[in-house]
């Protein structure tokens, strides 16, 4: 056509070039998300305390133990023993299993994943909570199918709110 303008030949790929349908992911947590736990994390902070007392790594008890997160809890414990971190680690998890025993579900949440998953979106978890009590949680829920991945502390390298899961 006379007088139209031509393409720049070395611009003419910018509407060439298909660009690749990315295809949408959804991290969901899991703790009073899709499931509603009844962990008991002042239970959890007690028995912290009450092994950091015993093992001498603090002096007095806090007078408000959660000035400090359950993890940060167990990073001083860390820093002190590491064997003492590591069954303390073991006693959070069961209170997690507990938790979950005890727990229930968000009422559209078998729901929402097959919507999501069936629109061709990948689904995944990232929790705090340990790997067996995630995948107990999900499976005793009827949610671990549309589920791609599940993210536990077991498996990444540092804990929410650290974006380092995801």
């Amino acid at each position: 056509v006379a007088g139209s303008a031509r393409p720049d030949p070395d611009q003419a790929w910018l509407t060439l070039t298909a660009v690749p349908r990315r295809q949408p992911i959804a991290v969901f947590d899991l703790d009073n998300t899709l499931v509603h736990s009844r962990i008991d994390f002042a239970g959890m902070r007690r028995v912290i305390v009450e092994r950091l007392l015993q093992e001498g790594a603090l002096e007095a008890a806090p007078a408000d133990p959660r000035l400090r997160s359950i993890p940060e809890w167990l990073e001083l414990a860390a820093e002190f023993d590491e064997h003492v971190a590591a069954e303390l680690w073991q006693s959070m998890d069961e209170f997690e299993r507990e938790g979950m025993v005890h727990g229930t579900v968000e009422s559209d949440a078998r729901e929402t994943l097959d919507v999501l998953h069936g629109a061709g979106w990948r689904l995944a978890v990232l929790t705090n909570n340990s790997l067996g009590s995630a995948e107990a949680a999900l499976e005793r829920f009827d949610l671990r199918e549309p589920l791609e991945l599940v993210l536990a502390r077991d498996v990444v390298s540092a804990l929410k709110p650290s974006g380092a899961g995801v």
